[in-house]
C-alpha cells in the first residue's frame, strides 16, 4: 500500500537531499535507499500522531554548558 507519506519520499527527493549535503549517490544506491527512507518517514508520522498530552519528557536537552 502506498500512502501520502511514501509518495513524498521519492527518488528525486533523495537525490535532491544528497546534492544538498554534497553527496554523489548512484541510481542503484537510491533504489536501495528508497524503501528504507519511506519506512522511516511513515514511522515518524506514526510517532507524530501519538497523543502525548500529560506525558513528561524522559530527557530534556539544554544548550547550557555545565
Amino acid at each position: 500500500m502506498v500512502n501520502m507519506t511514501s509518495s513524498l519520499v521519492s527518488k528525486e527527493s533523495i537525490r535532491a537531499l544528497a546534492n544538498l549535503v554534497g553527496l554523489n549517490i548512484s541510481d542503484d544506491r537510491i533504489e536501495e535507499l528508497l524503501p528504507h527512507m519511506q519506512r522511516l518517514s511513515e514511522s515518524k508520522n506514526q510517532l507524530d500522531g501519538l497523543d502525548l498530552e500529560g506525558v513528561e519528557p524522559a530527557l530534556v536537552f539544554s544548550p547550557e554548558k555545565e
